[in-house]
């Protein structure tokens, strides 16, 4: 067996490293996700359209679930706010015009956002973001990646300790065999 020297060591487990700095750096953008600038409700855009289909979208066990809508034009919006899908469906078909107030992601600006959508005069999407944010599931998240941060780099810590009493009960050994080495 030859001698690892700890520059080695903590190549071979550069993973734990870097896995707990970035479920650390994961969970501090949880917490902070709900102070993020958000547009204020005057500063949305506001644009009539021709509604080309409604839709919901379910990406399976783990994925999003969001209705959305499509225009004429081909833009694609993701319905946001309060309403009820099943009056939407019934309401949003193919031709129907509407007048939505919408805006664009701050995260990802190519999703854009219907947070209020107008149809004969009726409000059937009513804007909500301006209710006081629960900041409950974000510190439970902070906390769980933080630790699970913190737990990959005491692993990290632990395996160049580990090494090190490795490396020196093998030094032991082979004084007593050979006797002391010269260098």
């Amino acid at each position: 067996m030859r001698r690892k020297s700890d520059k080695e060591i903590k190549k071979e487990f550069n993973i734990f490293l870097i896995l707990g700095i970035i479920a650390i750096l994961f969970g501090i953008f949880i917490i902070l996700l709900p102070i993020m600038p958000t547009t204020p409700y005057e500063e949305y855009k506001e644009k009539e359209v021709i509604i080309s289909e409604f839709d919901h979208f379910y990406g399976g066990p783990k994925g999003a679930s969001y209705d959305y809508i499509i225009t004429e034009d081909g833009e694609k919006y993701n319905v946001t706010g309060e309403y009820s899908r099943s009056k939407l469906s019934e309401i949003l078909i193919k031709g129907t015009t509407a007048v939505i107030k919408y805006d664009t992601n701050n995260i990802l600006p190519f999703i854009k956002y219907a947070e209020e959508i107008t149809v004969g005069g009726n409000k059937i999407v009513t804007y909500n973001n301006d209710a006081p944010t629960n900041w409950t599931p974000h510190i439970i998240f902070c906390t769980i990646f933080c630790l699970i941060g913190v737990l990959f780099l005491f692993a990290f810590r632990w395996q160049i300790i580990r090494n090190r009493k490795l490396q020196a009960k093998r030094d032991v050994r082979i004084m007593k065999k050979y006797g002391k080495l010269k260098k």
